[in-house]
């Protein structure tokens, strides 16, 4: 789910909720909120956060793909 991918995203880059808001311009509160489930970001902090992570916005979204394909489609892309 996108509160499990951030969640993972985040641990991978080694941030805290603190820094990742800061990045964002939202509150630690609002980065607990989308965590949780209880909020989602809207569609530019999901832009935001696919561009800080250096995943697609798609992969981010979709609950149907692997992150081990989007970060491959993204290698490739970055040869081609």
């Amino acid at each position: 789910t996108l509160r499990e991918k951030m969640i993972v995203l985040r641990d991978k880059a080694e941030i805290s909720q603190m820094e990742l808001a800061h990045q964002l311009g939202v509150s630690r509160q609002a980065v607990s909120r989308w965590e949780s489930g209880t909020a989602t970001p809207s569609m530019d902090k999901l832009k935001a956060l696919a561009k800080i992570y250096d995943v697609s916005l798609d992969w981010l979204c979709n609950e149907d793909e692997s992150e081990e394909k989007v970060v491959g489609q993204k290698e490739a892309d970055k040869t081609q």
